[in-house]
């Protein structure tokens, strides 16, 4: 799986990875990852957000089953609402950080070295 192209104005200090393997639940709402990296994620336009802070759990999924017992809890800010999706940025915690590089690594097909 293959990270967006960058181009010369994106700001990103953090490559971003398809999130596919990832939900996230918002209030009692389960939303889709659209993508994600180490410092944000967009997700699916599928619940009320506007700008500022947002509590969210983020949960591995196998095909159709969600992992709950690696759910991680975190917070961020919606820096940002458009008709594809709605893009939060966070402070990526140790857990965050392990999650997003488990996921990204079994994407992309390579050991995770980072975190075990």
């Amino acid at each position: 799986m293959r990270s967006p192209a960058k181009t010369e104005d994106d700001r990103r200090q953090f490559s971003r990875h398809a999130g596919k393997g990832l939900i996230a639940r918002v209030g009692n709402q389960l939303v889709e990852v659209l993508d994600i990296s180490m410092g944000g994620m967009k997700l699916e336009k599928t619940f009320d957000a506007a700008a500022g802070p947002l509590g969210f759990v983020l949960i591995p999924r196998h095909e159709n089953k969600l992992d709950l017992n690696k759910g991680v809890k975190a917070s961020g800010t919606v820096v940002r609402v458009e008709d594809d999706g709605v893009a939060i940025q966070f402070a990526a915690t140790y857990a965050l950080s392990k999650l997003v590089v488990w996921i990204t690594s079994e994407k992309l097909g390579v050991a995770p070295h980072m975190v075990k």
